[in-house]
């Protein structure tokens, strides 16, 4: 695993073994429900090196409410749906929307694990952004999960990181 590097595309930085992954299992996935608990855990066989490009996120220490703005990261494809891979890590400021604000702006059934974002049309997370952070006060508040076509003015879909701090804390020093 590579990281630590401004570039999607460079692997002259730091390299990881990966030890483990472990998966949340803990919650029955249904068919209807596949897009959810979209969280995992991955243990290096190293110590991560901090620098310049990456460091520590400190974990939620309390649940979202509404009006929190944050911002979104990820190498996803910038224009859709025939755009390439970003090869620079790219930013967006986001309104973060509680479960019930997010139920009244996305057409579909959504957990109370996870959460929404949106800005305008035009910006938002793409293909190749799952994974990324979401990141307001210092704390990483979501992950990004899935979206609907690319910033078209729906909002995004991410798992919300509070809802796993018991899986998260379960996994920490393993």
């Amino acid at each position: 695993m590579y990281s630590g590097t401004p570039s999607s595309s460079d692997t002259s930085g730091p390299s990881y073994t990966i030890g483990y992954i472990v998966f949340n299992t803990e919650e029955e996935i249904t068919e209807q429900l596949a897009d959810t608990h979209d969280i995992a855990l991955i243990k290096t066989n190293e110590h991560i090196e901090f620098n310049q490009f990456q460091n520590k996120i400190n974990l939620p220490t309390r649940d979202l409410f509404q009006g929190n703005i944050g911002r979104v990261a990820g190498w996803g494809v910038t224009s859709y749906p025939h755009g390439e891979v970003s090869l620079f890590l790219r930013q967006a400021a986001v309104n973060i929307y509680d479960h019930e604000s997010c139920l009244r702006l996305i057409p579909m059934h959504m957990l109370d694990s996870q959460l929404c974002i949106f800005n305008v049309k035009g910006v938002g997370t793409c293909s190749g952004d799952s994974g990324g952070p979401l990141v307001s006060n210092d704390e990483l508040f979501g992950i990004v999960s899935y979206s609907f076509q690319c910033a078209t003015g729906v909002p995004d879909i991410l798992t919300k990181v509070y809802s796993y701090l018991d899986f998260i804390r379960a996994h920490l020093l393993d």
